[in-house]
């Protein structure tokens, strides 16, 4: 199971004792029902990489999803509060294949992986995308 809460402010986050992220920027899609699937992938960016360069281009390839995934919803970046150069990346999708595959293969995609390859601002995929299905959420949720 994977939970993931949003707070208001920072204390609230560090009294429920996890992993504490800032959300930086948010992509969204024209995805109009709630996504039925999560990915997510933690980055950290080794060496002293250019990390204003990695944010930026996640920010690119969240709006090529945008525009090329029809069921995409929306894309994070969170970075790590207390370890620098820390990246979670986690996207919602209406449905499975948008999120296990084409989020990294749809061809548009693929190309842009080719010509801005993380490894170009020393980031490292520490996990690997992490798909999950999204159940039980609750009757008050209309949006992510």
């Amino acid at each position: 199971m994977a939970r993931l809460d949003t707070f208001v402010s920072e204390g609230p986050a560090r009294a429920t004792g996890g992993e504490v992220f800032e959300l930086l920027f948010a992509v969204s899609g024209q995805w109009d029902k709630l996504p039925g699937y999560a990915v997510c992938a933690e980055w950290e960016i080794q060496d002293g990489g250019p990390a204003a360069a990695f944010v930026e281009s996640r920010r690119q390839l969240f709006t090529l999803r945008q525009q090329v995934l029809p069921t995409f919803a929306a894309d994070w970046l969170l970075k790590h509060h207390d370890q620098e150069g820390r990246y979670m990346v986690v996207g919602f999708y209406g449905d499975e294949d948008g999120a296990s595959r084409l989020c990294r293969e749809h061809p548009k995609i693929r190309q842009f992986a080719a010509a801005h390859p993380a490894s170009d601002y020393g980031a490292v995929d520490l996990t690997g995308l992490q798909c999950w299905r999204i159940e039980g959420i609750g009757p008050d949720a209309t949006s992510v």
